[in-house]
């Protein structure tokens, strides 16, 4: 679910029209903002009964990692 840059509004929403939903990874961008929003996502998440996950990209954002790897295999 993208969340628009950093806004965990959309993601809200969600879970709230969903909520069969358990887990949530977080897959923000490996810089400042998406850092920082990822701490404020999972504190705002923590009186949730979910799960919540960190997964952060090796590189900026998982773009690149996908770039990445795909340059790795190719070779």
């Amino acid at each position: 679910l993208s969340l628009g840059c950093v806004s965990e509004r959309a993601m809200l929403q969600y879970l709230k029209d969903h909520p069969a939903i358990k887990v949530v990874v977080l897959c923000l961008d490996n810089d400042k903002a998406g850092i920082q929003s990822t701490k404020r996502i999972e504190e705002a998440l923590l009186d949730s009964n979910l799960t919540v996950s960190i997964e952060p990209s090796s590189a900026k954002d998982f773009n690149e990692d996908l770039v990445l790897f795909m340059q790795k295999h190719r070779q």
